[in-house]
C-alpha cells in the first residue's frame, strides 16, 4: 500500500433536529370551557361521595311520596269537577299551582343537603390543599374558578328539583290540568328553584371561602341556613308571617314563586322582598367568595 495515499472520509451523515418553539395552530376553546370543566370534575368527584347518594336517595323517597299525594289530590279534583263542585274546587285552591309549591316544598331539605356536601367544602378544601398555585395558572382566573364552584355547587340538587317539577307537571296534566296553566305554573317553579340554588349556593360558597376546615364551613352554612328559617318561622307565628318568610335563606324562594302565582299573600312593594332576599343571599355569599379568592389568589402569586 502507497503510505502517501490517505483514505478520504465519508460524506457526513445524521439529522438535525429543531428544537425551538412552535407557534400552536390546533383548535381553540372559547373560556366557558374552563368553567365548565372545573364544574364537570367537581360533580365527578361529589358522585363517589357518600353523603350526596343519601341526599338523592331521600330526594327520590320524596318525589314518590308527593307524587303519590298529589296525583290522589289531582283525581279527587277531577272527580269533583265532573260532578259539577269545579267553581268550589276552583275556590279552595288552585291545582296546577302545587306543580311549583309543591316541588319546592318537597325538595328544600335534600336541596339544602346537597349544596351543603357539594358547595360548603369546597373552597376550604382548596385552601388546606393550597390548590389555588393550579387552579389561577393561566388561563384560569378568579371568575372562572368561582362560577365553576357554583355550577358544582348546584349542580346534583339543580337535577333533583328540575324532574321533581317536571315529573309534577306531568303527572297534573295526565289528571285533568290545563296546559298552559301547567306550564305557567312549571316556569313559576324553574324561577322559585333557581333563586332558592343561588342563595343556597352563595350561602355555602361564602362560609367555605372563610376557613380551610370543611366541617366548620358546613356548621356555619346550616347554622345560617337553619337559624333564618326558625327565626322565620317564630316570627310568622307572631306577626306576618308572609314577610317574615319572604326572608329566610330557603323560605325566600318558595315565597317568591307564591308571589308569581298570586298566592304569596304580599302587596306593594312587600311583592319584591323574597325576591331581593334570594339575591341579597347570593350575592353577599359570592361577593364575599370573591373577595377572598382575590387575596389568595395574589399571596400565592
Amino acid at each position: 500500500m502507497n503510505g502517501d495515499s490517505v483514505a478520504k472520509p465519508g460524506a457526513p451523515t445524521g439529522s438535525v433536529y429543531d428544537l425551538s418553539y412552535k407557534r400552536y395552530t390546533g383548535g381553540r376553546r372559547s373560556p366557558a370551557w374552563r368553567i365548565g370543566v372545573i364544574a364537570r370534575y367537581a360533580l365527578v368527584a361529589q358522585w363517589k361521595r357518600r353523603g350526596v347518594k343519601v341526599a338523592l336517595g331521600l330526594g327520590g323517597l320524596l318525589l314518590a311520596g308527593f307524587s303519590v299525594f298529589a296525583g290522589a289530590k289531582w283525581a279527587a279534583t277531577r272527580a269533583f269537577q265532573a260532578q259539577g263542585a269545579g267553581a268550589l274546587v276552583a275556590e279552595l285552591s288552585n291545582p296546577n299551582h302545587d306543580v311549583a309549591l309543591m316541588a319546592l316544598r318537597a325538595q328544600w331539605l335534600p336541596t339544602v343537603f346537597l349544596v351543603m356536601f357539594a358547595g360548603a367544602g369546597a373552597i376550604a378544601n382548596d385552601l388546606k390543599a393550597g390548590a389555588f398555585q393550579f387552579h389561577f395558572a393561566r388561563p384560569v382566573q378568579v371568575g372562572h374558578y368561582l362560577v365553576g364552584r357554583l355550577l358544582g355547587a348546584v349542580g346534583w340538587a339543580s337535577l333533583l328539583s328540575l324532574v321533581t317539577l317536571t315529573l309534577l307537571a306531568a303527572l297534573r296534566v295526565a289528571t285533568g290540568g290545563d296546559v298552559a296553566g301547567v306550564l305557567g305554573a312549571f316556569a313559576a317553579g324553574c324561577v322559585g328553584v333557581l333563586l332558592r340554588l343561588l342563595a343556597l349556593a352563595g350561602v355555602a360558597l361564602g362560609a367555605s371561602s372563610m376557613t380551610r376546615r370543611q366541617g366548620l364551613a358546613q356548621t356555619v352554612y346550616l347554622g345560617l341556613v337553619g337559624g333564618t328559617t326558625i327565626v322565620a318561622t317564630g316570627l310568622s307565628d307572631a306577626r306576618d308571617g308572609a314577610v317574615w318568610n319572604a326572608l329566610s335563606v330557603v323560605g325566600a324562594s318558595t315565597s317568591a314563586t307564591a308571589t308569581l302565582l298570586g298566592t304569596s299573600g304580599l302587596e306593594g312593594v312587600a311583592r319584591l322582598a323574597p325576591f331581593g332576599s334570594s339575591l341579597a343571599w347570593g350575592a353577599a355569599g359570592l361577593l364575599l367568595a370573591w373577595r377572598r379568592l382575590r387575596g389568595a389568589e395574589v399571596m400565592r402569586g
